[in-house]
């Protein structure tokens, strides 16, 4: 799932959406991409809020990274680009699940 660019900064989570049946215990891992370098911004961190709404600090980076999780990335598992000084918002996306048959 990519964000659309958000002004100069991109924002994506590969895979952003995943069958539940095809998981290990209904987890998968991700791997989250960020480039911020277009923004006045010296670094970065990313929040991941879980289906039970618990928001935690995964990461702090620089203007430009990739991360790959764990395996504890749930349906539902929102991830957030904040501008590390200010705590501000730069972007959002959420990891779906997709129904199995």
């Amino acid at each position: 799932q990519v964000q659309p660019p958000i002004g100069d900064a991109t924002f994506s989570i590969n895979p952003g959406s995943f069958r539940t049946c095809d998981a290990e215990n209904g987890a998968i891992t991700a791997t989250a991409k960020w480039d911020v370098t277009g923004q006045s911004l010296a670094e970065v961190a990313v929040y991941v809020t879980d289906a039970k709404g618990e928001r935690k600090l995964w990461l702090n980076g620089g203007t430009v990274g990739e991360s790959t999780t764990g395996n504890w990335v749930f349906p539902d598992s929102k991830f957030e680009l904040v501008d590390r000084a200010t705590e501000k918002q730069i972007a959002e996306l959420v990891v779906k699940a997709i129904p199995c048959p």
